[in-house]
């Protein structure tokens, strides 16, 4: 009885004794985490797990890796508590784990979570949002409904409120996307996106006003070095100076000024994309033609048809500017080409059918059939 006794007293000393270093070992690693000593603090924590490995400080570790960007042990430390002893901390760092480490389906899932237990966080709402809006996932009317149901609620909240702008920007919805965008920037959130965003769906509505002033605040915030930017506000330009029947000649040629270096600037820095490149060079050659610079519209108009071989109206821009010139062999060529290319098009706009009924005149009607190829002299 007496041994049995003491082997008792053993075993309560040793579980005290494991108790109380297992406490001064977690104290350490707390009292470096207050000093944000995560290296030491998950020695510390370590040595306790050897202990007792248990959920709270699963918990404590998970925090540590988060901190040290080390995502991957963060979510698989995080992951072997069970789900509904996590604390909200870990649940947000378990989602924005997966962000890092690009796992946007487990990402989706966390943040659901999280809104499902608490849906006034707005920091995950934006974020998810953001997640639905990126073009990799697409879920578009997602975002709308998650950020309108938190604006319901919370209608300050400009990182929200940024995503519900994109996403009725992606949905097409682009009356609604101005009015959002406008409320940002009268937020203060006045940022480069914001103007260029606001500026294409002013464009998209027609409002061409509204699309320069926009595209112009976009093109000065970015130092004037965005191509894109540029490209499209020199573009804006071109078609206000092309609404001749609104505006003095003042405005005309400021406009068109304004257009022609905002397109040359574009192509001086360049962008390995297709469509830049073509927007920006048939622009400049509208500007060079309506600044009378016909030789010099017709070689843009051409660099412009390297992008886009089967642009009607850049044919038939060229064949009008040789016209000009007095230059019947290349007009006539490249109404030529116009037609050809302008046959093959099943839906025929109004304007369009002007056209091919103009450079009929001109080459005459038969002078090209459906289906021929044909390449303008040079």
């Amino acid at each position: 009885m007496k041994k049995l006794y003491i082997t008792l007293l053993c075993i309560m000393l040793s579980f005290t004794a494991a108790n109380a270093q297992y406490s001064r070992l977690v104290q350490k690693g707390d009292s470096c985490m207050d000093r944000y000593n995560t290296f030491d603090a998950l020695n510390f924590y370590s040595e306790a797990s050897d202990i007792d490995d248990n959920d709270k400080l699963k918990i404590k570790k998970g925090n540590c890796y988060f901190i040290r960007n080390d995502y991957r042990r963060c979510r698989d430390m995080l992951l072997a508590v069970p789900a509904d002893s996590l604390p909200w901390k870990a649940m947000r760092q378990l989602f924005y784990s997966y962000g890092h480490l690009s796992a946007p389906a487990e990402q989706i899932k966390w943040g659901t979570k999280i809104l499902e237990k608490n849906p006034k966080d707005g920091e995950v709402t934006a974020d998810l949002a953001e997640l639905y809006n990126r073009n990799e996932v697409q879920r578009y009317a997602d975002a709308a409904v998650l950020t309108l149901k938190y604006l319901l609620e919370d209608s300050s909240d400009i990182a929200v409120m940024r995503q519900l702008a994109n996403a009725e920007f992606f949905l097409k919805n682009f009356s609604q996307a101005k009015d959002t965008y406008k409320q940002l920037i009268a937020k203060g959130d006045s940022t480069f996106d914001n103007y260029f965003s606001l500026g294409m769906c002013c464009q998209q509505l027609h409002d061409t006003i509204g699309a320069y002033s926009a595209l112009k605040k976009s093109a000065y915030l970015s130092e004037y070095k965005v191509p894109g930017c540029l490209a499209r506000l020199g573009s804006i330009c071109i078609d206000l100076a092309s609404e001749k029947n609104k505006y003095g000649a003042d405005d005309i040629y400021r406009y068109t000024h304004e257009g022609v270096e905002f397109l040359e600037n574009a192509l001086v820095l360049y962008e390995n994309d297709p469509t830049i490149m073509y927007v920006a060079n048939r622009s400049l050659g509208d500007g060079y033609y309506m600044e009378k610079k016909y030789l010099n519209a017709i070689k843009i108009w051409k660099t412009a048809l390297e992008y886009r071989k089967n642009s009607v109206a850049v044919y038939y821009n060229i064949a009008q500017a040789y016209q000009v010139l007095g230059d019947k062999i290349h007009a006539e060529s490249y109404y030529k080409a116009f037609l050809c290319w302008a046959y093959t098009l099943q839906d025929k706009s109004l304007s369009l059918k002007q056209m091919i009924s103009a450079a009929e005149n001109i080459v005459g009607k038969n002078s090209v059939k459906v289906g021929d190829i044909i390449s303008p002299k040079d």
